[in-house]
């Protein structure tokens, strides 16, 4: 006569898999369960990036208009100092820094100008002249 055992039914008692344990799964977890959970945990990650962006471009697009501002102030400051309307004395120090720097721009366009062959290509290219010859 078999041994019957009391309470435990073979068809609906769930038995752990093998392949679950194997697979480092813990007793009872799905894969579906396991990927469902990654899955939350990454579109959680990938939420917050976006938040993170948004406020650094908005940040940068701020600061962008901020120099901008800046400039656009200096510009006029410069341009009111010059036409005398506003006393040059108290931008003296900014106003020989631009100049400064305006000599240097039309120095380094003077020489770009002077180095400029015409666009020849014999020129800027002379392997190129060998080849006529």
């Amino acid at each position: 006569m078999a041994v019957r055992r009391t309470g435990v039914c073979p068809v609906v008692t769930p038995r752990a898999r093998a392949g679950h344990n194997a697979r480092g799964y813990p007793e009872g977890m799905s894969l579906i369960t396991s990927v469902t959970s990654t899955a939350g945990r990454m579109a959680h990650d990938m939420r917050g990036s976006v938040h993170r962006a948004r406020v650094e471009g908005e940040k940068r697009v701020l600061e962008r208009r901020h120099r901008r501002a800046l400039a656009a102030l200096g510009a006029r400051a410069y341009a009111l100092a010059l036409e005398g309307d506003i006393p040059a004395s108290a931008l003296a120090a900014e106003i020989a820094e631009v100049d400064a720097r305006l000599a240097d721009v039309q120095a380094a366009c003077a020489d770009q100008a002077a180095d400029d062959t015409g666009h020849d290509a014999a020129a800027a290219f002379p392997m190129l002249a060998e080849d006529d010859a």
